[in-house]
């Protein structure tokens, strides 16, 4: 996500925009727990880059597959996250495939780019 944002910041942030990406910048050093974390995102990170929910996972990539070790969500609904496999096949995934081409934060709409879910 930082990348993001100072590419954003390079190009066209506000006096004002600038200061609360200070502000994120400062508190996140002080990020501890998961509640630390999610206050962050809600008072912080949406007034930056507006979202609905936020899902981040830490994992191990073996061939094809990811395995989620941990993850934390911020506004993610638990019955959606319930219904992602531990082991992911990278190949079924696109939404992943696109993360791991890039390597940026991938920002989705779910309506809209329902096919970044499950490959057809």
């Amino acid at each position: 996500m930082s990348e993001l944002l100072i590419q954003r910041a390079e190009s066209h942030w506000t006096p004002s925009e600038a200061l609360l990406y200070a502000r994120f910048a400062e508190l996140a050093v002080s990020v501890a727990t998961e509640a630390d974390f999610n206050d962050l995102v809600i008072n912080h990170v949406d007034t930056l880059l507006p979202h609905g929910m936020l899902l981040a996972v830490l994992g191990e990539f073996t061939f094809e597959h990811l395995t989620i070790q941990h993850h934390i969500t911020c506004r993610y609904p638990q019955w959606a996250f319930a219904q992602i496999p531990t082991v992911i096949n990278i190949r079924e995934r696109p939404v992943i495939a696109r993360w791991l081409k890039t390597r940026q934060p991938v920002i989705i709409d779910i309506e809209q780019d329902a096919k970044l879910f499950f490959r057809a």
